[in-house]
């Protein structure tokens, strides 16, 4: 699935080729990085102010957001402008990592920030109902019951669920 390029560094024969190719792997990593650090805030309150419309609170976890720009609230898809940003409760042209971070966002209603939604740069996040991971249990942890009921703690959320184990196999018993 590798592209094969061939070129002549005498001639020069497939040289225009082989820097579009770069370029385009170049934009690829790039968007793939981009969206790794985009922005993201994992919103611990949400409240409406008279006038402005509903503030969402929260510490910055990555990225970096201008004020005017556009957040889509995770895991709805719901998109806001940014009309405001305040850090630590002073108005800023932008939200950086680390800070706790207020936006206000005019398009969206109290009730689409609650608590565990995490505001982000549009496009970067998609949102899932499951959850699939490999763990090492601590030695004095209780068993793992199939069906089991479990809190998955991630950001700001916490999210119930149910555990469903592989079969166990012969190399377990």
């Amino acid at each position: 699935g590798v592209e094969i390029l061939t070129m002549s560094a005498h001639s020069g024969e497939g040289m225009v080729e082989l820097k579009e190719a770069i370029r385009d792997l170049a934009k690829r990593a790039q968007a793939g990085i981009s969206s790794l650090y985009a922005f993201r805030l994992p919103v611990q309150r949400a409240f409406a102010l008279h006038g402005a419309g509903t503030v969402a609170t929260g510490v910055c976890a990555s990225g970096k957001l201008e004020e005017g720009q556009d957040v889509e609230a995770q895991p709805s898809g719901l998109k806001s402008r940014v009309r405001r940003v305040h850090i630590h409760g002073r108005k800023s042209s932008q939200a950086l990592p680390g800070l706790r971070t207020a936006l206000n966002l005019p398009q969206l209603e109290v009730n689409h920030c609650k608590r565990g939604v995490v505001m982000a740069a549009p496009g970067t996040l998609r949102a899932g109902s499951l959850l699939h991971l490999d763990w090492t249990p601590l030695a004095k942890a209780p068993e793992l019951k199939q069906g089991g009921e479990v809190q998955v703690l991630s950001g700001t959320g916490a999210v119930e669920g149910r555990l469903y184990l592989p079969p166990a196999t012969a190399s377990d018993e």
